[in-house]
């Protein structure tokens, strides 16, 4: 009992432990994968060095790159800004796969957000390209219809405005100029300092054989009870009249603790049937078990009615908050241990010698 207490602790522990550790896990790794949609929608708020502009009626279209120059592969990041007062309706550029010679890796367009007045439409976009040399970023054109707007030359007519091609350089892996024959040859082969290997291989070997004895030591180290100092696991009945003994030591109806009383009551004469007879007492309702109760053939018809004039006496005080005077709590005790008794096994030498009235009471 004594280790099997002990072993459920350090299980315990180290599960908590293990959960603990598997928490902050997770909250590092989802600090470090955040969705990079949840930067600034603010279109400026990068460091953007091309930046080209065009104006048309009332939209301003704006372009953002933020790079000139970039290494065959490396991501380039697009952001596209528009904005236009009420009552225009803007489409903005609909690519598929690819931005002329630039494929698109990832996007974000976002609905429309108004600001006072004015609409404004910010498209982001990840590009990347595996092609060298002097490039160019394809115009950026947008649509607009301003319905029923006075005052502008393109009134319920489709118009666009566009920026001009954004010249990039793409640098190739290989270098500006360089071919595959500008590098050396492959040298031949190169011995392996061998010692070294194997003193990280020996140190790596000492470091495991380590935490396995630690960890055999702290498991097995539970497990060195002395075995004089396991108590053999009492009988039910006699566990259950020495907890009654605890029980009025305590002396809870002196302190007012009338519903603690007869709690702790009921639990131990459930308890002792679980032990005893086998019946699953401590997990249900006072109906349910006093059901089942009626039907286990080791309980004889009187004990059955003690034990629910018992059982409904304590449901009344737990439940229905009925409080009785401590002579009757002193009697549901000496009910209570009546039962234990009258219920308790009766060894085999006895058995013989016991009156009619007791052995049809204990069939």
């Amino acid at each position: 009992m004594i280790f099997s207490c002990t072993y459920n602790s350090l299980f315990t522990l180290m599960l908590r432990r293990s959960l603990l550790i598997a928490a902050l896990f997770m909250c590092v790794l989802f600090s470090a994968c955040k969705d990079s949609r949840t930067e600034s929608t603010d279109p400026q708020s990068g460091n953007y060095v091309v930046i080209r502009n065009a104006q048309e009626d009332q939209v301003q279209l704006t372009v953002r790159l933020d790079r000139s120059e970039a290494v065959v592969g490396d991501p380039i990041k697009l952001v596209i800004d528009v904005t236009a007062p009420d009552g225009f309706d803007v489409e903005m550029p609909s690519w598929e796969d690819a931005i002329g010679p630039f494929s698109i890796d990832d996007r974000y367009t976002p609905l429309d957000v108004p600001e006072g007045n004015l609409r404004r439409w910010v498209h982001r976009y990840t590009l990347s390209t595996f092609e060298s040399g002097e490039l160019d970023f394809p115009e950026v054109e947008v649509k607009f219809t301003a319905s029923g707007v006075d005052g502008i030359s393109q009134a319920d007519e489709t118009a666009s405005c566009a920026t001009e091609p954004i010249p990039l350089k793409i640098h190739s892996v290989l270098g500006s100029g360089a071919g595959p024959e500008a590098h050396r040859d492959i040298r031949g082969a190169v011995d392996v300092p061998l010692k070294r290997s194997w003193l990280w291989l020996w140190w790596s070997l000492g470091i495991v054989c380590v935490l396995v004895i630690v960890a055999v030591f702290f498991l097995y180290r539970h497990r060195s009870i002395d075995t004089s100092e396991i108590q053999p696991e009492l009988p039910p009945h006699i566990w259950a009249q020495q907890e009654l003994d605890r029980l009025f030591a305590d002396d809870l109806f002196a302190q007012s603790r009338i519903q603690e009383f007869y709690f702790r009551l009921s639990d131990i004469v459930r308890r002792y049937i679980e032990r005893q007879f086998g019946l699953m007492a401590p997990e249900r309702t006072t109906d349910e078990f006093l059901r089942e109760a009626n039907q286990h053939d080791q309980l004889a018809k009187f004990h059955q009615e003690l034990l629910s004039d018992f059982l409904r006496a304590a449901d009344m005080v737990k439940f229905a908050l009925y409080r009785p005077a401590s002579e009757e709590g002193n009697a549901a005790g000496e009910a209570a241990r009546t039962f234990i008794l009258e219920t308790a096994p009766v060894p085999s030498n006895t058995q013989d010698a016991e009156s009619p009235d007791r052995q049809e009471i204990t069939a």
